[in-house]
């Protein structure tokens, strides 16, 4: 339910456009910069406009810079300060590795 809702929020972005992930493991469309498909199952991958992958913390801060609320778009960037982005990574760490558990409980409420 985590990984879910993040990627219906997502898929809400104007600037953002999911895709499955078949559409990165396909032979035509692996690059030696696509990630594996054990990383892309891992962690949150965003493709930004230059084209280039990133993952984890800063692939949601970059999603929440992407937000029509004044607010997400203050700590999306604030995620993205030096030492900050140390702790975002930390704790998008500790969710993803409880991410079935927090889900769970998520989904009971």
């Amino acid at each position: 339910p985590i990984c879910k809702g993040a990627a219906d929020w997502l898929s809400r972005r104007p600037r953002v456009q999911l895709a499955p992930l078949q559409t990165f493991v396909d032979a035509g469309n692996v690059t030696s910069a696509t990630p594996t498909q054990a990383l892309l199952l891992e962690q949150i991958h965003l493709r930004d406009e230059s084209g280039n992958f990133v993952a984890g913390a800063k692939a949601i801060a970059i999603s929440l810079t992407t937000s029509p609320r004044w607010y997400w778009r203050v700590i999306g960037n604030g995620m993205q300060i030096p030492g900050v982005d140390a702790v975002a990574d930390w704790a998008y760490q500790v969710i993803a590795r409880n991410r079935k558990r927090l889900g769970d409980t998520i989904a009971r409420q």
